[in-house]
């Protein structure tokens, strides 16, 4: 009889770990995996304060979207900066350029001087906190986040690009229905 209350008790015992495991393990797969926005997701929505003073929220957009992350203090910023003017002058009936300047790590006056002297006339929502460049996980500068106008990444380029290049994907957002 002890005999087969201990066998009992090790087929109990042993259950109760395996399902206590099981458990476990499910719990790890629940955990959010890997949220930075890639081709084919949904953009992670935000809704910033412009250097303007107006609001800029991007669930509201019904253009394509592109979304550049920059800092005055960045060379390839500089490099990048009359690009995204020229193509703004080119597209900006079809598209939105959204400049964010990562003002977490910038100075605002600094970043208002550089706005002003590549002349843009685009959006510049200020990432007073950084939230924004977490939410996208941006880990260099200038990255840039193509979007179509349902609000999906289509492209992410880090790092300086030619105009082609940029020139090349916003002609494919406009072209995405």
């Amino acid at each position: 009889m002890k005999r087969n209350l201990l066998i009992i008790a090790g087929i109990i015992l042993l259950a109760g770990l395996t399902l206590y495991g099981n458990q476990s393990e499910t719990g790890k797969h629940e955990e959010p995996v890997d949220r930075k926005p890639q081709a084919g997701f949904a953009a992670p929505l935000f809704t910033l304060e412009g250097m303007d003073g107006k609001t800029y929220a991007l669930a509201d957009q019904t253009k394509p979207v592109v979304i550049n992350f920059w800092a005055s203090w960045c060379g390839p910023c500089r490099l990048e900066a009359p690009i995204l003017t020229e193509l703004h002058e080119k597209y900006g009936n079809e598209i939105e350029i959204w400049g964010i300047n990562l003002t977490v790590n910038d100075q605002f006056e600094k970043a208002q001087a550089f706005a002003e002297h590549y002349g843009f006339q685009f959006p510049v929502p200020l990432d007073k906190e950084g939230s924004v460049a977490n939410q996208y996980q941006v880990m260099a500068i200038p990255s840039t986040f193509f979007l179509d106008r349902h609000q999906n990444v289509v492209k992410v380029a880090t790092g300086l690009h030619s105009k082609e290049e940029i020139q090349e994907t916003i002609e494919q957002l406009i072209a995405i229905p």
